[in-house]
């Protein structure tokens, strides 16, 4: 049952770091907002839209606090925002803005609410770690403000206060930002994504009708500026394509952009792309075996003592297929990392794919995307219409392929890449996602979760 939980909202003053309370007829209280069980706590634009159409505030969001218990799971969430619009709050005379540490007093009437100021006060005595996204600090969206208004295309800029905030977390902090030009949408990248950046741009040179518009990049910074894509997911809108003919043609034109760029390799490398060799995952995944923390031995969504044993055991097998994998024809190219449908949006006006989000690619063996997709993702249907569509997919990639090798080699290739391909997504979450994020918990599931999907396949 999709049942409405809570959100508490701690919202700061972007000056002096005070805390917006607000006066019901119980008394002083945070702002609160439900949401449904199943609704994804980075997406954030429901969030600041109840809050603004509640409070009459425009606000950002820095971080959401775990709190005990996992974001996902909790009833309860605890957002940390920051007043983008009005510091004085004229048009809702019922609040004020307090020091946080005031609050340990009976000025909150409700235990809930207090209890998440202490929670809060409780993140805010640790050390700033250095993998902390810079989204989080105060102040920071006048930076990004004054980095728009020098690409004079957008002329003139709305103020921040009338941006879109789509999402805020480790991955990536995402703007909808209305311009001279039309609507745009900002991007800003962790450190360990940072490279999304340059490598978007380089794309959109090679392959301008396989990604958006490329309207500004900030490579130090991690900052990427994309024109809007009037467009929906394969098999979201346009009439007359049904998502089997939208799938395969992403999967045709992402083979081909692969297939060019396997010579520009060495460039997309320069530009900060990480190399995840198929020769080295074996090595890898021995590491991460032995890691008891990284597979959350024995926990929750984590991996069983028996498990690993039998990873362990199939060993020997991952390096016969990994040595085969590598010594075939198909050399490494660009790996999308995560290579799914909601990465991908069909133009409205000329139904063509549009690829997104960079920000896990590796140069690494091309088949990997495919595997993700056909193979990873979730389709509606019987089993025998799923099964049907997993094969018309896989042929409309390999079709992409035919002239290196005959079919049977590019079906054995395809079948080692769904062997080796999970454990090639645990590295690059092991290996590059979760030392750069400041709260692994979200993410510590990552490895484990591809893990499994192997040893399902090992199983059947």
């Amino acid at each position: 049952m999709n049942r409405e939980r809570i959100s508490y909202c701690l919202i700061l003053h972007s000056r002096n770091h005070k805390l917006l309370i607000f006066e019901s007829a119980a008394g002083w209280c945070l702002p609160t907002v439900a949401f449904l069980k199943n609704a994804r706590w980075w997406e954030v634009a429901a969030l600041n839209k109840e809050l603004f159409f509640t409070f009459g505030i425009s606000t950002r969001v820095l971080r959401c606090i775990p709190g005990k218990a996992k974001i996902e799971s909790s009833n309860e969430r605890f957002y940390v925002l920051e007043c983008v619009g009005d510091l004085e709050i004229s048009q809702h005379p019922a609040s004020r803005w307090v020091d946080p540490c005031s609050i340990q007093s009976p000025l909150l009437f409700s235990p809930a609410h207090r209890k998440s100021v202490a929670i809060f006060l409780e993140e805010e005595s640790k050390p700033v770690p250095l993998s902390r996204e810079p989204w989080v600090c105060l102040g920071w969206l006048a930076g990004v403000s004054a980095f728009l208004d020098t690409l004079k295309p957008l002329a003139p800029v709305a103020p921040p206060a009338e941006w879109i905030q789509l999402r805020a977390w480790s991955r990536s902090c995402i703007y909808e930002v209305p311009t001279g030009c039309g609507t745009i949408f900002f991007k800003a990248l962790p450190i360990m994504s940072h490279y999304e950046a340059s490598l978007t741009e380089i794309m959109s040179k090679f392959h301008p009708d396989l990604l958006p518009e490329v309207l500004g990049v900030e490579k130090n910074k991690g900052w990427l500026v994309l024109g809007r894509i009037d467009g929906a997911a394969p098999g979201g809108g346009r009439p007359g394509i049904t998502q089997r003919e939208s799938l395969e043609k992403a999967l045709k034109a992402w083979g081909s952009a692969q297939r060019s760029l396997t010579e520009k390799s060495e460039l997309l490398v320069k530009a900060g792309c990480p190399v995840l060799l198929v020769e080295e995952i074996p090595i890898a995944i021995e590491k991460i075996l032995n890691d008891s923390p990284a597979l959350l031995l024995e926990q929750d969504l984590g991996l069983s003592e028996t498990d690993r044993r039998e990873l362990i055991a199939a060993l020997p097998k991952l390096r016969m297929w990994c040595r085969e994998l590598s010594n075939g024809l198909i050399r490494p190219s660009l790996e999308h990392g995560d290579f799914r449908a909601e990465n991908i949006l069909i133009e409205f006006a000329t139904g063509l794919p549009k690829i997104i989000d960079f920000g896990a690619a590796t140069i690494s063996h091309p088949f990997f995307s495919a595997v993700t997709l056909v193979e990873h993702d979730e389709f509606v249907g019987s089993d025998a219409e799923i099964t049907e569509l997993k094969c018309l997919l896989k042929s409309a990639y390999l079709s992409v392929w035919q002239d290196l090798a005959p079919r049977h080699q590019l079906e054995r290739t395809y079948e080692l890449a769904c062997w080796v391909g999970p454990c090639a997504a645990a590295v690059q979450r092991y290996n590059i996602l979760l030392p750069g994020v400041e709260d692994k918990g979200q993410w510590a599931s990552s490895v484990p979760y591809w893990l499994k999907l192997l040893l399902e396949k090992l199983k059947n």
